[in-house]
């Protein structure tokens, strides 16, 4: 899924007004092909595509204005749900559902942390007790 966000047309534009959308929800889009025209504070100018797919959802409509940066549609590759509407229901889904326990196998069993405690090795005096 690609975003298709308001670009910068101009150093002091801000936002940009959709004039109208060359495309419509669910038709086939092409990389550099004219998408939507955008007005910004100096120009009215065709916007292309930067990803192939389907257009599956216009954010901004016709008329409206977005800041720059704002993704103002979807590209897709054909699926019904946009990732916008799949999301919520993963998540929602997930948050319902029990966590899964974890299977291990017997060969990747952690170590368990050893509880034997080692004793520090005494050095030999150089005063020897022993009787010469």
């Amino acid at each position: 899924m690609a975003s298709v966000q308001m670009p910068r047309l101009s150093d002091s534009m801000e936002t940009g007004k959709i004039l109208r959308w060359l495309k419509k929800e669910g038709e086939e889009v092409k990389k550099g092909e004219p998408l939507v025209e955008i007005e910004s504070d100096k120009a009215n100018i065709e916007v292309e595509a930067y990803a192939s797919g389907k257009l599956s959802k216009i954010v901004v409509p016709e008329g409206e204005s977005a800041p720059i940066g704002a993704v103002i549609a979807e590209i897709g590759d054909g699926s019904s749900a946009s990732a916008a509407e799949r999301a919520p229901a993963a998540q929602a889904q997930a948050a319902t559902e029990p966590p899964k326990p974890q299977a291990t196998k017997p060969d990747q069993v952690a170590p368990k942390p050893s509880t034997r405690v080692r004793r520090a090795e005494r050095k030999p005096s150089c005063h020897s007790t022993a009787p010469s």
